[in-house]
């Protein structure tokens, strides 16, 4: 059986993938866990893009943070800020 090493390919082996897709892109961590000998070219079963492709795909501008995490210090804090004691 001929290796296929090119992209996109499909394969019936999901390697560290949890559904039944295609990959795109040779920078995917779960594409490069399917061995080659699994590989077949394009995607004819009509299965859908890895998510994890498409991220390698997307500009930059439309990949957001999940959570930006703001660390407040005595320095943020003018007098309008301060909380007196009750």
């Amino acid at each position: 059986m001929a290796m296929y090493t090119g992209y996109p390919f499909h394969s019936r082996h999901r390697g560290i993938g949890i559904s039944d897709v295609y990959h795109s892109h040779p920078a995917c961590q779960v594409a490069s866990s399917i061995a080659l000998e699994y590989r077949l070219p394009g995607n004819p079963l009509g299965w859908p893009e890895c998510s994890y492709c498409a991220v390698h795909f997307a500009p930059r501008s439309t990949i957001r943070p999940v959570h930006t995490l703001r660390i407040a210090s005595s320095l943020d804090l003018d007098s309008s800020d301060e909380v007196s004691p009750t």
